[in-house]
């Protein structure tokens, strides 16, 4: 007996006596694009500034999303590393520090780079509201630079719907321009 495809997908499964058993079952629209920033923001500056927004969002607390971007700098300066931060409606929740690699980071090395980052937020309820987890990567024309979890929150994530994600950006030296494009988020099914 092979695998059967039920409402919401594949049910894929092992071979064991007496038939399939079912290991899961893919949901369809276990994902939903709710909304994304495709124009590229840059800056220069040595604080942390707001950098690209995704607004216009409505995601009610108990739902989860995922934020999916990338990030780059440019040659220049004394090199030094690049860091992005998030802010989720109007609270800072991963600040963009310089050399703390807490949402995206790049190497210190004195070189253009970029990379991806992908972040997962759970539902945010009473008690649970440190609740994300993700990866970032970088890489140069040819070599991978890191590879680090995050993000690493400096404060709670709100409890209330998520109307805007924000990227925040700081740059290790006014010669390095920072940047970050291609931003999307998506919403994940919960049942």
């Amino acid at each position: 007996m092979a695998p059967a495809f039920g409402p919401f997908g594949i049910t894929r499964g092992r071979h064991r006596a007496g038939g399939w058993f079912p290991l899961y079952t893919r949901k369809a629209n276990a994902m939903t694009w709710v909304g994304g920033n495709t124009t590229e923001a840059t800056t220069t500056s040595t604080t942390a500034v707001d950098l690209l927004s995704v607004s216009g969002l409505s995601i009610l607390a108990a739902i989860p999303f995922v934020i999916i971007g990338g990030g780059r700098k440019t040659t220049g300066g004394v090199g030094g590393r690049f860091d992005l931060g998030l802010k989720i409606n109007t609270t800072v929740t991963a600040e963009a520090i310089v050399a703390e690699g807490l949402f995206f980071s790049t190497s210190t090395t004195n070189e253009a780079q970029n990379g991806l980052f992908f972040t997962v937020i759970g539902s945010r309820v009473t008690n649970y509201n440190q609740v994300g987890q993700g990866f970032y990567g970088n890489y140069t024309a040819t070599t991978y630079v890191t590879n680090f979890q995050a993000p690493a929150f400096t404060a709670a994530i709100p409890i209330a719907t998520v109307t805007s994600v924000v990227l925040r950006a700081i740059s290790p030296d006014a010669a390095i321009t920072v940047g970050a494009d291609e931003t999307n988020v998506y919403t994940l099914a919960t049942s």
